[in-house]
């Protein structure tokens, strides 16, 4: 924890004592973590200008402070700043370069900046390097939100097949992104997956009630990828 440091009155000190004092003022800044906390205030209050001005302040003080950069990047979006979002977001990635919120906000900066391809070529080097399935989804899911839902099929299928088709999220994600696209087909065969996967997720049961079905044990079926690494 950040500790303020302690600023004496002036009338107490000898003459002498003067230089010493302006040195010590100089601590008596408020803290970073402070800036931070009325920045996310202010962002959580919709006053976004005023956030971004308490993170701006946050980083005077401690220019390496990841959650000051995030806190920028997020009211930079919020103020149709993409390209100043990005700029944030890539000092953090410098330092942070497998954090989730981080690659999650640098991602969403470049699609709001233009940059569909670069974020594409960041999250498929990342999820390479891993082959980790929460990675190779992250890939997907922007890709969707980017529009480009064939090269999120193709990011998602094989989050899944990663997986082994053990967890729901990633079968939740396909039958999404089948909707999406208007296949409802297909997103009603996925989430029977995930409740094979997670016979208690609720989430699960929701989407399967609003297709019709009664969610239960006679209509989860195992997922594909499930059947494939069996095979394997």
């Amino acid at each position: 924890m950040e500790r303020p440091a302690q600023c004496l009155p002036l009338r107490v000190l000898p003459p002498m004592a003067f230089i010493a004092v302006g040195l010590l003022l100089a601590g008596c800044a408020t803290p970073s973590h402070v800036h931070v906390t009325r920045g996310n205030d202010a962002y959580t209050h919709g006053d976004y200008q005023a956030a971004l001005d308490h993170y701006t302040d946050a980083l005077v003080n401690r220019g390496g402070n990841i959650d000051a950069r995030i806190g920028l990047a997020k009211a930079y979006l919020k103020l149709n700043q993409p390209a100043h979002a990005r700029e944030q977001m890539e000092m953090a990635y410098s330092l942070y370069p497998q954090d989730p919120q981080v690659l999650d906000l640098l991602s969403e900066s470049m699609i709001a900046s233009g940059d569909v391809a670069g974020m594409q070529a960041l999250l498929a080097s990342n999820a390479q390097h891993t082959n980790a399935p929460e990675d190779w989804l992250r890939l997907g899911r922007h890709l969707m939100n980017a529009g480009d839902l064939d090269e999120a099929k193709q990011a998602m299928l094989l989050a899944a097949r990663v997986d082994g088709g053990r967890t729901a999220k990633y079968q939740v994600a396909l039958a999404e992104l089948a909707a999406k696209a208007g296949d409802a087909q297909t997103a009603k065969q996925r989430y029977r997956m995930a409740l094979f996967a997670d016979p208690m997720n609720e989430q699960v049961k929701t989407a399967l009630r609003k297709m019709g079905e009664i969610p239960g044990p006679g209509i989860a079926i195992q997922p594909t990828e499930m059947a494939s690494a069996a095979s394997n």
